[in-house]
């Protein structure tokens, strides 16, 4: 069985045998979601960033 959590663009979905199985609860699926969308926003600021400083210091030289 599978629980889908629809949050974002696409839904994620967790394996579970049965629902009382689950090792993860509601909340704590929802709050990793929300880290991982985080996680993948600072990802792509900083690798903005760091491209805009290579730029910045080729143009500078």
């Amino acid at each position: 069985m599978a629980v889908g959590v629809i949050g974002g663009a696409k839904p994620r979905y967790f394996s579970i045998v049965r629902w009382g199985d689950a090792e993860l609860t509601l909340a704590q699926v929802k709050r990793k979601l929300r880290v991982e969308k985080w996680i993948l926003s600072l990802t792509w600021i900083a690798g903005i960033s760091v491209s805009l400083a290579a730029a910045m210091y080729i143009v500078l030289q």
